[in-house]
């Protein structure tokens, strides 16, 4: 789920040349399109692993975007590749929400992707389903699939990632078989291990859900980007905040 090149184009139409912006995370392929760049990310492993490095024009802060603090209206947009789907919904959204407003100028730009559940969302069973045959995607985005699906089932945006990894695990015990039915590689399947005792929690709104909770202030627009993998699922978010009375 690492964003598509046009993903990536569109976010950074937002950006002003040479003025400051705002990163929520590290992502490299969002790091790269800015001239004067501070990213935000309170993951130490995750700096470690996809932060391209400090220079003149980026540098990188590991703090926590919901209690971070920063010098008020200093930036002229902020951006970010799932950075919403990373707090809880929807409490964490609508902290988020404040704390662009303190730091992001009047009249400033935001632009997010975000992970979004259908409105009719797949089963558990019909996902299941899909690992009898050639898979249809790849593993990377049936995870993301069956996270959905147990949102889907609980009717809960949020879901704890180390479920994720127990839920897989009593579905499908038997990885080699998966991998044999699929075609999925069995490294690319035990990627899954990654969220075994994790204590971080994802959230996957549904379009409604997502939207109810932006500040009715906020001129916003859900924009689909692209033709690759559940692109259908993970459109960006086009944010103007309210210029001054």
């Amino acid at each position: 789920m690492r964003p598509h090149p046009d993903v990536a184009a569109a976010l950074a139409q937002v950006i002003q040349t040479d003025e400051p912006t705002l990163l929520l995370g590290v992502t490299p392929e969002l790091a790269e399109k800015c001239n004067n760049l501070l990213a935000v990310d309170r993951s130490p492993m995750m700096i470690a692993k996809l932060w391209p490095g400090n220079s003149q024009t980026r540098n990188v802060l590991q703090d926590d975007w919901l209690s971070m603090e920063l010098a008020e209206h200093s930036f002229a947009s902020a951006i970010g590749d799932g950075s919403f789907n990373s707090v809880s919904f929807p409490d964490g959204h609508v902290r988020l929400y404040q704390q662009l407003r303190k730091f992001v100028k009047l009249g400033g730009q935001l632009a997010f992707r975000v992970y979004l559940t259908p409105d009719v969302g797949e089963t558990i069973a019909e996902l299941v389903l899909l690992t009898t045959k050639a898979a249809e995607c790849s593993f990377q985005v049936f995870k993301w699939r069956l996270m959905m699906a147990m949102v889907t089932e609980s009717a809960n945006a949020n879901v704890q990632i180390h479920q994720v990894w127990l839920r897989f695990q009593a579905l499908f015990p038997d990885r080699a078989r998966v991998a044999q039915q699929t075609g999925w590689a069995l490294h690319d399947i035990d990627s899954i291990d990654i969220y075994r005792g994790s204590t971080e929690v994802y959230n996957f709104p549904t379009k409604a859900q997502l939207l109810d909770v932006i500040p009715p202030d906020f001129e916003h627009m859900l924009k689909p980007i692209g033709t690759y993998e559940l692109a259908e699922r993970c459109p960006l978010l086009f944010i103007k905040l309210p210029r001054p009375n």
